[in-house]
């Protein structure tokens, strides 16, 4: 409590009363307010604060023992000590003036002395009280605006006191609470055991709850139950035995806990499905913490590990150290960062390899204090490799065996078909003489130069020199398929005109065409004036495909032969208007010696090569051929020359 000067207010209508009293109070180092009536000594109260009044109990306009009262009524009154300083002397008078909330009571005439006694103890009382009262406020503030709950019971563990926070962990108003057995806020078996010690302490003193910090289950008023944290203190009173109760709900602490106990076993976990721990140097003090799965790694129990720098490079292969320890120091030089791979050595003498990585903390000043990293088991990995490379190495071994053996079918099929085609070409070379004299011979009898033929001679005479034509024209294919097999057929490039060269295939086969009734047009893009390629093999090409154009085409239709431009090549198409091709067949048509089986093409005949040749004159100017047909839809062969750049800078 703050030290003050105290202050006294004197009324009284008699001014030599006024001056006497102002007199002996002054002297003792107090203030002195006067008042000459009742009405003025009220007004002055209300004006000021006064830590004691002197009142004459006869005074115009308002008496001394209605000043009294009134003053009791005001807030700041209660507490005041007043004294009745007066000549009345009746008991009445006293009995009035305390009832109207006198402190003391002094008869005129007074001695200075006695007075002086009576107003120091007053104001000595008075300001202890002010004390305990301000005490007892702050005391209640702090309970009424704890964290914690605090509960006060009595012996018998009846609740007596119950705080805001108390209110908040249980549920429960004060009300409903203060007055009932403590046992009401814990469930069993806690409300007997509580119970129970309580009445062990009463008879025998020992202290199983007094004091200390228990933990507990505490019951809310909607019968929820919540982990609480409780202790139990005893306060010794003038007669009284009261224990108070601080209780904590420590619920969201647990359910942090619990997380963090989750957290470290998911963590925990974790590691040791990846083989991989963490550790902890403190470099300062030499103490390295290392996690359960590090422990696993090198086979030890951390008990068995002193945890110091040493005895991790204990642990370190022998080969294996000075690499880690440069590494550490490098690190700790703040030159490169802490990442290897060594070998360790398990107590039982087998060995792991180990992936390491670590960072350095430092002070203000740079000096490194801490390095914090992680091992990571690679032996495994490390196995697998080795295995992988073993693999790869026999696989390779495999791979080039094989490749020789390849290489060495390969050259035995080249030279098997090179004799092939030799022998082809060779037997292709000798039938073309005598099939010359055979055709030439039956072309004078059919043109009758030896003499007339009748009908039936003619007739076989045309289909001597037909199947001699046809023949020529097959070994002929044979021929030039023999030719491109042995890679002798060497490309003539240049650039020629595609027109002039359309025309003399066109020409070739026009009478064929005007006897079927068949009409042939010719398209070239108006932007092509020349191609490049070997002419000669690219008419090879257009002469198949008309052929087999004008021979499948209906009496009547078009055929049309189509050049167009493309980015960098030349598309030249044969577009009939014949029975058309099925999806399933077109594959097989550029195969050598492949007809397809249908009474139409078998009708026709032919050797089958033609379209093979066709691919491969095409194939060999690095050119793409196709067809696009249905049934009954006719058929479109195209076929791609590519083109050089003819830009010039």
């Amino acid at each position: 409590m703050d030290q003050h000067t105290p202050r006294i207010l004197i009324a009284d209508d008699n001014e030599e009363m006024r001056l006497y009293l102002q007199h002996i109070l002054k002297r003792e180092g107090w203030e002195v307010v006067e008042a000459v009536d009742g009405e003025q000594a009220l007004q002055r109260f209300q004006e000021g604060r006064f830590d004691l009044v002197l009142l004459d109990g006869v005074m115009p306009k308002l008496d001394g023992f209605t000043v009294c009262e009134k003053i009791r009524a005001l807030a700041a009154g209660q507490k005041v000590p007043i004294i009745m300083v007066t000549a009345l002397d009746d008991s009445k008078s006293v009995d009035l003036a305390f009832e109207a909330g006198a402190s003391e009571y002094i008869t005129k005439p007074v001695h200075w002395n006695f007075l002086l006694q009576r107003v120091a103890h007053l104001l000595t009382a008075s300001q202890a009280e002010a004390r305990i009262a301000a005490a007892a406020a702050r005391m209640q503030a702090i309970i009424e605006t704890a964290i914690d709950g605090i509960i006060t019971i009595s012996e018998s563990g009846i609740i007596e006191e119950f705080n805001p926070a108390a209110e908040r962990a249980f549920g429960y108003p004060a009300g409903e609470v203060v007055g009932r057995n403590f046992g009401m806020l814990l469930p069993e078996p806690f409300r007997s055991t509580l119970d129970g010690n309580l009445k062990n302490y009463l008879k025998t003193g020992q202290k199983r709850l007094i004091g200390s910090i228990q933990e507990v289950q505490g019951l809310r008023k909607d019968d929820t139950t919540f982990p609480l944290e409780f202790s139990l203190s005893e306060v010794l009173l003038p007669g009284k035995r009261l224990f108070t109760t601080i209780v904590r709900d420590i619920s969201e602490r647990k359910k942090a806990e619990d997380a963090i106990r989750k957290s470290e076993a998911s963590l925990q976990e974790a590691q040791r499905i990846a083989h991989l721990g963490n550790w902890d140097w403190d470099i300062s003090r030499n103490e390295l913490h290392w996690s359960d799965e590090i422990y696993r790694i090198f086979g030890l129990a951390p008990q068995s590990f002193p945890g110091t720098y040493e005895a991790f490079l204990a642990s370190v292969h022998p080969d294996d150290r000075k690499p880690v320890q440069e590494a550490v120091n490098r690190s700790l030089a703040g030159s490169e960062p802490y990442d290897l791979v060594h070998r360790i050595v398990l107590p039982d003498g087998t060995g792991r390899m180990v992936h390491e990585q670590g960072e350095v903390f430092r002070d203000e000043s740079g000096s490194p204090t801490r390095m914090v990293g992680t091992v990571h088991d690679v032996t495994r990995e490390k196995l697998l490799a080795q295995r992988l490379q073993e693999y790869s190495e026999g696989l390779e071994q495999k791979v080039r065996e094989r490749t020789a053996e390849y290489e060495e079918q390969k050259i035995k099929a080249e030279r098997a078909n090179q004799i092939k085609s030799e022998f082809l070409a060779n037997v292709t070379h000798e039938l073309k003489t005598p099939l010359n004299a055979i055709i030439g011979f039956a072309e004078i009898l059919q043109q009758e130069m030896l003499g007339p033929l009748n009908e039936e001679q003619k007739d076989l005479i045309n289909d001597v020199v037909d199947s001699g034509r046809d023949l020529h024209e097959m070994v002929s294919g044979l021929l030039q398929v023999a030719s491109l097999e042995k890679e002798s057929a060497e490309l003539r490039q240049q650039d020629f005109y595609p027109a002039q060269m359309l025309a003399a295939v066109v020409e070739h086969y026009l009478k064929k065409a005007e006897a079927k009734g068949l009409q042939i047009e010719v398209e070239v893009a108006a932007e092509i004036s020349e191609i490049h390629g070997d002419e000669g093999k690219v008419r090879d090409v257009v002469m198949v495909l008309l052929s087999n154009a004008v021979k499948f085409s209906p009496a009547g239709e078009t055929v049309r032969v189509i050049v167009r431009q493309g980015a960098d090549q030349v598309e030249i198409c044969v577009v009939d208007t014949g029975p058309g091709i099925a999806r399933e067949d077109q594959d097989r048509l550029f195969q050598p010696f492949t007809q397809l089986d249908s009474t139409f093409t078998k009708k026709h005949g032919g050797t089958g090569m033609g379209l093979y040749l066709a691919r491969k004159l095409v194939e060999v100017h690095g050119g793409r051929i196709w067809v696009e047909s249905a049934i009954g839809a006719g058929s479109k062969f195209c076929f791609t020359l590519p083109q050089p750049d003819r830009q010039r800078p």
